[in-house]
């Protein structure tokens, strides 16, 4: 296929006054944030966005309503002469890059830190910051330790943040008014909410209900207990430590209610089960503002408290997992790329994305009071309960092998749930099939 073919196949797709003066307030020091040159410079001149029209493609797995409203509408109303045009792509990314489809700016939903570094894909972004003074200290505590940790390979800073994900037990209420037990609340542990879904799981009309349910992806993945699965110097798996028996024995637990283990079939659809079928009193997960509100037209009445917690670390939620932007070493415009990225990260686009639910990664408190401002889904809800939490420690260690690893261990952790294998035997297994996948990729 020639270049120009691959290019087609590939072509761009498609008493409100205190709360009102405060938002006024924050919006007038986002302008005037960051240190800039003075107005008239050379410099300032130089630093400018282009008035010329252009066009910036990046390449994101985002859904196309949240490309528009987390980052396309943001940006064509900070800069009108910029559009930003969303490539969508779920093929082999190596067949892209070599198709030579122009790319501007990449997401890490779709292009990883380690492939961007592999392939080189993304620009030192260093040079970048310093250039249109943009720096790394505006952002919390952990989110910038997860920075340091994660973002830089060969001394070369490769992308920015610009959201954190973050998980909650969400609840369905009427099942709580159906069955008379007390809702749960913010700042429970594993152990209370354990207790809560014993008494929430039942059997009536010929309906199971169970009390409580996992996403994996969420709590396991991004684990409070700031758990490694591969040693980052050794490069072998890690998971045969007293701190993954823990967290087996603990999410074991909670599936040990008689009732609360799925059908086999249905391991895995925690999701449609808590939204549409609503046997499930509580799910611990990520933010679902995509399909909530069809649940909540077709029915669900639900709300929202804090994850819950280990004992010995209360009041803590995941470890931070940051959706980021780089500037594509593809690009021709890599100054407007890196500042459309700048203004994403700047408080006023942080906040413009907050307000939509997307938690922001700055350390200033004001911008989250208007975490999901403009949710309807949320009205009435308690939305501080997203971000109340703090963010747990980020793990020691993070590889390029994570995902792999991550992969095998929920697939033994289902084994140790239905009882096919005691927990010491799954995490041996976990381990050694780990240390061959790894062993597979490093002969590549």
């Amino acid at each position: 296929m020639r270049k120009s073919e691959k290019a087609r196949k590939y072509g761009v797709s498609p008493n409100k006054a205190a709360p009102m003066l405060a938002l006024a307030v924050l919006l007038a020091g986002c302008a005037q944030s960051g240190n800039n040159p003075p107005e008239g410079s050379k410099e300032n001149e130089e630093n400018q966005m282009t008035k010329e029209p252009i066009e910036l493609v990046v390449l994101s797995r985002l859904s196309e309503a949240m490309f528009k409203d987390s980052l396309a509408d943001p940006v064509r109303k900070k800069y009108p002469n910029v559009t930003l045009k969303q490539l969508s792509f779920t093929g082999k990314l190596d067949e892209l890059i070599s198709s030579n489809v122009p790319i501007d700016i990449l997401d890490s939903n779709t292009v990883t830190i380690y492939d961007s570094s592999r392939m080189k894909l993304a620009e030192d972004l260093t040079p970048y910051m310093k250039r249109f003074s943009v720096n790394l200290s505006a952002l919390d505590e952990r989110i910038l330790e997860a920075v340091n940790k994660t973002y830089y390979f060969e001394g070369k800073l490769l992308a920015l943040p610009i959201t954190v994900g973050v998980a909650s037990l969400h609840f369905n209420k009427d099942l709580f008014d159906k069955f008379g037990v007390p809702y749960p609340k913010d700042g429970m542990t594993w152990e209370e909410v354990r207790e809560i879904a014993k008494k929430m799981t039942r059997k009536e009309g010929g309906v199971q209900y169970r009390g409580i349910e996992l996403h994996l992806d969420s709590t396991m993945v991004r684990n409070q207990l700031s758990l490694p699965v591969v040693d980052q110097k050794t490069k072998q798996a890690a998971v045969t430590t007293a701190g993954w028996e823990r967290w087996f024995d603990t999410m074991k637990s909670l599936y040990e209610i008689e009732g609360n283990v799925p059908e086999r079939d249905k391991w895995g659809t925690g999701t449609p089960t808590f939204l549409k079928d609503r046997t499930i009193a509580m799910y611990a997960i990520a933010t679902m503002f995509g399909p909530l509100p069809d649940a909540v037209k077709a029915g669900l009445n639900w709300d929202v408290v804090t994850l819950p917690s280990f004992s010995d670390i209360p009041n803590t939620t995941i470890q931070p997992w940051m959706p980021s932007l780089a500037v594509s070493t593809q690009s021709k415009h890599k100054d407007e790329a890196f500042q459309v990225i700048a203004f994403i990260f700047s408080e006023e686009g942080q906040l413009a994305n907050t307000k939509i639910g997307r938690p922001s990664v700055l350390k200033n408190p004001e911008i989250n009071k208007h975490f999901g401002e403009s949710i309807e889904v949320l009205r009435g809800k308690n939305a501080a309960a997203y971000r109340k939490n703090k963010l747990a420690v980020v793990s020691p260690s993070n590889t390029e092998y994570d995902d792999v690893a991550y992969s095998i261990l929920k697939d033994k952790f289902r084994e140790f749930v239905y009882g096919d294998k005691d927990r010491n035997t799954a995490l041996r297994e976990a381990e050694e099939a780990i240390n061959k996948k790894i062993a597979e990729a490093l002969q590549k």
